[in-house]
């Protein structure tokens, strides 16, 4: 059992990752509001917004709201 375990674990770790791009709508204090991207993310899903001057900030989907992404 553990054996199989294992090689599903590292089965799930070489699935590659993927990027999906969206807009940013609204900025309101910490809160980012986006979209075009709705469709492949969910509540918990981590995003990397991209500044302006090519940093970078790291994000979490914390809620829905009609088509925009919180």
């Amino acid at each position: 059992m553990q054996r199989k375990l294992q090689n599903l674990i590292e089965e799930i770790r070489a699935v590659p990752d993927f990027m999906v791009s969206g807009v940013v709508t609204a900025i309101k204090g910490l809160l980012v509001e986006a979209k075009g991207i709705e469709k492949m993310t969910g509540i918990g899903s981590r995003c990397q917004i991209e500044a302006r001057d090519d940093h970078y900030i790291l994000a979490e989907v914390i809620g829905l709201k009609r088509i925009l992404l919180f």
